[in-house]
């Protein structure tokens, strides 16, 4: 008797432990949902090549909304009411300055583009 008991006592602990464990799961699930909506924390899956090698088809990104301080080479999520949907790219011009593609190659004010992040080159056209 003593050794069903035991067992009973066992099961019981391990019941209760699952249902603290889902109690738990449900509010983290709760905690991140609140957080990404009031939060300017975003997350999204890229489809498509048009920042390979940087990311390919299937990535995950995390992106924060901070349009303080954009510079040349950050990467951007943009929404294009056009298109209906997000567009991840990177800032090549800034503000006052003129791009021009020629031969496949980008010109900033007239001076060769060079990535500096480190990512292969990559060919361009209009």
């Amino acid at each position: 008797m003593n050794n069903e008991q035991n067992n009973q006592d066992i099961y019981n602990i391990y019941q209760s432990s699952i249902k603290w464990q889902k109690v738990i799961f449900v509010m983290l699930g709760i905690i991140c949902i609140i957080l990404f909506t009031i939060l300017p924390i975003k997350i999204g899956l890229i489809i498509g090549e048009s920042m390979e090698p940087t990311y390919k088809t299937g990535d995950l990104y995390l992106g924060i909304s901070d349009t303080d301080e954009l510079k040349r080479d950050d990467v951007v999520v943009a929404y294009s009411k056009g298109l209906n949907e997000c567009l991840i790219k990177r800032i090549i011009g800034m503000p006052g300055e003129t791009i021009d593609i020629k031969d496949n190659k980008i010109y900033i004010d007239n001076i060769y583009y060079e990535n500096e992040g480190g990512t292969p080159k990559m060919e361009y056209s209009l």
